[in-house]
């Protein structure tokens, strides 16, 4: 009889225990606060992609690159800082088999032969022939800001990799042609 009263007592006293923990997050007496109720900025929120305020001074470098649009109607222009050396484009070619090559293919080619995964589901890769026509700044606000469904790759290319970047987009023209 003791027995199974404490085995009664003990599943009671466990399931309480496990009903409880379930309902309610641990250690809400602890006086630090939980690190999911900070006030940061989400990096999706709309408010996380602001430029800095009039006046303000950058502690780390800003890189203050125009919109496309901009360099479409001929109001902005920038000029590539890095000659297209050897060296230039084969850093730029390491870097676009890192992040470009999965979207846009081996040589930025419509080739049925050869059909990146994004391609393969319907969306077309950018045709090399496009970008003959994009001027140097358009390219360099494309890889910052990104595009209609091109992420944005400010975050993951420092200005001087974007310019590589472009170095060898312009040496896959000049094999195209």
């Amino acid at each position: 009889m003791v027995n199974k009263r404490f085995f009664w007592i003990a599943g009671l006293i466990l399931a309480t225990l496990l009903m409880v923990a379930g309902n309610s997050r641990p250690y809400r007496w602890w006086p630090i606060n939980d690190m999911s109720e900070q006030p940061n900025i989400k990096p999706f929120h709309e408010n996380s992609l602001r430029e800095p305020a009039p006046g303000s001074i950058a502690v780390d470098q800003w890189d203050a690159v125009p919109q496309r649009a901009l360099f479409m109607t001929g109001e902005a222009d920038m000029v590539n800082p890095f000659e297209a050396t050897p060296e230039s484009v084969a850093t730029g070619q390491k870097l676009f088999n890192i992040y470009c090559i999965s979207c846009h293919g081996k040589e930025m080619r419509n080739d049925p032969g050869y059909q990146s995964p994004v391609q393969a589901k319907g969306m077309p890769g950018v045709n090399i022939e496009i970008t003959r026509i994009r001027s140097d700044g358009y390219l360099f606000a494309t890889l910052t800001h990104g595009s209609a469904i091109m992420k944005r790759y400010s975050y993951h290319l420092s200005p001087e990799e974007r310019w590589h970047v472009i170095n060898y987009i312009h040496h896959l023209q000049q094999m195209g042609q």
